[in-house]
């Protein structure tokens, strides 16, 4: 019981946190809806949005999940991802592409090791950024390199 109710208010932090990050980018304030991506991705995740930029890609499932391949893990590689997507779009807009393109690969990253990194299937939470859009955001070259 307990247990559930923490994930549930974890989800809705998350959620709102996506859902304010995406209005002020609708309002066209990409100062501040940076700024809020930074701080709720901080705040809800232990880590800087930098520092989780620069994390080895072999280690983020574990830090995301403690351990635990449940539904926390999930909620929080799917807020990771979605706060990456978000952070990629802002700095796409404000001109950034480098910036842009290493938080899309980063989010990308972080959901095909989930989807693919476990012989379960894996259902990710409905906030979570759909791939097939990550995709269309990082150019297929960089891909191609890591091969």
């Amino acid at each position: 019981m307990f247990r559930d109710d923490f994930i549930l208010r974890h989800i809705r932090l998350f959620v709102q946190a996506i859902a304010k990050a995406l209005g002020l980018i609708k309002e066209g304030d990409l100062g501040f809806a940076l700024e809020t991506v930074r701080v709720s991705f901080s705040d809800l995740l232990g880590m800087s949005l930098d520092d989780f930029l620069a994390y080895p890609d072999d280690r983020v499932k574990d830090f995301l999940y403690f351990g635990e391949l449940g539904p926390m893990g999930l909620n929080r590689t799917a807020f990771a991802a979605g706060m990456l997507a978000i952070a990629g779009r802002i700095h796409a807009a404000q001109d950034r592409p480098e910036l842009s393109h290493a938080c899309f690969e980063k989010a990308l990253r972080v959901l095909l090791e989930t989807v693919l990194g476990d012989e379960e299937e894996i259902e990710l939470p409905e906030f979570a950024p759909p791939i097939d859009e990550i995709l269309e955001a990082v150019p297929v070259q960089s891909l191609n390199d890591d091969l």
